[in-house]
């Protein structure tokens, strides 16, 4: 044995690191992050730059394919209040001056290092939350680099008394992936210390379209990638969630895990390439003095890094469709310049199979399960999110910057006609969403807001509306919960 004297230093009293994940909203833009990364996008970029090639006189070919393919997703986001809160405690290990020599004269040796794994372990805790109940979890990282991830996955292993196996199924899938990376084992091997992680709070909502299993997913690859000191930029953390939650049979794209931005950001405007890469196309940024969830350090670098990372594209003067055309009378955006924009987002309190409906969806962009749907379905699917959705975020973001309440829910209540006639016909079990739909033409609801749309997957999940003040929508919001029984919650830009 390399290590016959290890033993763990724990310290009751030893400081917290405190993490915290919000979750987000997608005001537009739902599915288009997927169906850019699809296969059915990729052969059309494929055959594009086989046309520019074979037509260019010189021999040079542009190797950026985000840049010379048309199609792309494009998505409008904007940061919850709530999210998952975790304290992290580091627990060193202890070895003998010995057993430090033995391994520094043999860290070649994959020994060693395994050995150290296996003293070493990943306890995860969580409290009664609206996300999850009480459990506890805890692997040695030997297991998550040694273990298939089908091994680690069998309930009789890990989960015999764990509820909730989704949630914690996604967080295995972020683990596996972590520890795919052998230099990534090597740098957790001699840091020599364990995890202890705390989640003792949770205010997302589980399958309502804000995020949650992006959150926990994402949150997870930060609290590794700052307790190990790994480096990772904000868009390492979203790849590694992203494989992570893929490897689990999620056919999602990166439009959820876009939440580690964090809060830094009142609305961001994220475009999705064929080629799996992401950038911000534009950012309207939060006052200062109202970040409060994260630390100062925290708030500071991702700010810096959103900033970086925001292209000097403008998104404000593309030609729209006949009927997506919006008004552009001074007069009126002058009248929403000093406005706030009051949005409440509706739990339906019903359940939706979010797995079906992105299976069913994507089979329209798979070269292969299209041939077996109406060839109209298909067409109508991939011209609305990859050509129709770019305009609809456009003008949505155009909205949003000039406050103007009344034209941005009128586009909602127009997105959610163009899903329903685009979409819904794909997967009308989940899409059909009657809950939704007797919402959004409630009489009430109607006359305290301006329009309104499912989020997240669709169906019977949640719905945002613009309501036309601050009192309508604390009227909106008292009536849904006293006549409808649904929660509600606040999001204002």
């Amino acid at each position: 044995m390399y290590f016959s004297e290890i033993s763990h230093a724990v310290d009751q009293d030893a400081e917290f690191k405190e993490f915290f994940m919000p979750g987000r909203i997608c005001l537009v833009g739902e599915h288009s992050d997927w169906a850019a990364i699809s296969e059915y996008n990729k052969s059309l970029q494929q055959h594009q730059r086989s046309l520019w090639s074979q037509s260019c006189c010189t021999d040079k070919v542009d190797t950026d394919l985000s840049s010379s393919c048309p199609y792309y997703g494009l998505a409008l986001i904007c940061p919850t209040d709530q999210g998952i809160h975790i304290r992290v405690r580091e627990d060193f290990i202890t070895t003998t001056r010995e057993d430090q020599l033995e391994y520094e004269t043999e860290k070649s040796n994959s020994i060693p290092k395994l050995q150290l794994l296996r003293e070493l372990n990943f306890t995860f805790e969580t409290e009664n939350t609206t996300l999850v109940k009480s459990n506890r979890l805890v692997f040695t990282l030997r297991d998550l680099y040694e273990m298939p991830l089908s091994e680690l996955l069998k309930q009789d292993n890990f989960f015999s008394h764990v509820s909730d196996v989704k949630f914690y199924s996604y967080m295995i899938g972020i683990l596996k992936e972590i520890f795919s990376d052998s230099q990534v084992v090597e740098k957790i091997a001699i840091s020599k210390k364990s995890l202890y992680c705390h989640n003792y709070k949770t205010t997302l909502p589980m399958g309502k379209g804000v995020s949650s299993s992006a959150a926990i997913c994402v949150l997870i690859a930060r609290i590794f990638n700052q307790c190990y000191n790994l480096n990772w930029s904000v868009e390492k953390e979203i790849e590694i969630a992203f494989l992570g939650e893929r490897s689990i049979g999620s056919e999602c794209g990166k439009l959820d895990h876009a939440c580690a931005y964090g809060d830094v950001a009142l609305c961001l405007s994220i475009r999705f390439n064929s080629d799996s890469s992401m950038c911000i196309e534009k950012m309207i940024p939060r006052e200062k003095n109202s970040l409060h969830i994260l630390s100062e350090n925290q708030q500071q670098t991702i700010y810096e890094h959103v900033c970086s990372s925001t292209t000097t594209n403008s998104l404000t003067n593309t030609t729209c469709s006949d009927n997506l055309t919006h008004n552009h009378d001074e007069t009126q955006n002058d009248n929403f310049s000093d406005r706030k924009i009051y949005m409440l987002l509706i739990d339906l309190n019903a359940s939706k199979d979010t797995v079906k409906i992105l299976k069913d969806l994507n089979k329209a962009f798979s070269p292969s399960d299209a041939t077996i749907i109406d060839a109209q379905l298909v067409n109508n699917a991939r011209e609305y999110l990859l050509v129709e959705n770019v305009k609809i975020c456009q003008q949505a973001l155009d909205f949003v910057e000039q406050h103007n309440a009344h034209e941005l829910g009128k586009l909602f209540s127009t997105a959610q006609n163009l899903f329903d006639r685009n979409l819904s016909p794909l997967c009308p079990s989940e899409l059909t969403a009657p809950i939704l739909h007797s919402i959004l033409h409630d009489v009430t609801l109607q006359e305290l807001t301006y329009g309104g749309k499912g989020v997240g997957s669709g169906g019977d999940g949640s719905c945002l509306v613009c309501c036309k003040g601050s009192k309508e929508r604390d009227l909106l919001r008292k009536y849904l919960e006293n006549t409808k029984g649904m929660s509600c919650l606040d999001l204002t830009l």
